[in-house]
């Protein structure tokens, strides 16, 4: 379910007209003032998986690596993975097996959506290239 959060009067978003945002506010987003939305959204990806990292145990048998791509494109065998390494009874999962439900987005889960603001993000490279790359995609 969404946070709708009120943005001050005098805070702009190129290209968004709405006065609430209905997504994650990290740190510093104040600072975050005229960007563009996929600035912005660019921002938020980078922190939000630099604070994972950062927070992740350092023993490797207490972490699970899952790609979103895996999980979009084929998600029953990840929440199978998901309930083993939890040790969670996986039944309560499969209702989510053929078809992931769509969650604090705008669009369905889909391991190639990213194509469709392929030319925004090469906007937006040198904001999440250092993580982008620590996460072994190529950039």
């Amino acid at each position: 379910r969404f946070q709708r959060f009120e943005l001050p009067a005098d805070f702009t978003i190129k290209g968004y007209t709405g006065k609430s945002w209905c997504f994650g506010l990290p740190p510093g987003w104040e600072e975050l003032d005229g960007s563009t939305v996929m600035e912005i959204c660019a921002h938020q990806w980078r922190l939000y998986n630099e604070y994972c990292h950062r927070d992740l145990p350092e023993d490797d048998q207490r972490t699970l690596v899952v790609r979103y791509e895996e999980m979009s494109s084929d998600p029953g065998p990840v929440l199978d993975q998901v309930a083993r390494f939890a040790d969670l009874d996986p039944a309560p999962l499969d209702r989510y097996k053929e078809k992931l439900p769509v969650v604090n987005t705008w669009t369905k889960p889909s391991s190639d959506k990213w194509r469709r603001v392929e030319e925004e993000i090469g906007d937006v490279l040198p904001i999440v290239s250092s993580e982008a790359g620590r996460l072994g995609y190529p950039v």
